[in-house]
């Protein structure tokens, strides 16, 4: 499932994801996907992938 979310609205949505699904996260330098990961880690999220293009 495609499911486009901007960094600036993560802290916002991340209450909506499921904890037990595997999140790929991306972008196109992968600095922000970095960043997404380590919240959502931080918030108790197991499953975080980064894809680094």
């Amino acid at each position: 499932m495609w499911f486009p979310l901007p960094f600036y609205k993560l802290s916002t949505k991340f209450g909506d994801l499921d904890q037990n699904k595997t999140w790929l996260l991306w972008c196109e330098r992968g600095v922000m996907s970095r960043l997404q990961a380590l919240y959502l880690r931080e918030q108790g999220f197991n499953n975080v992938k980064v894809y680094r293009p």
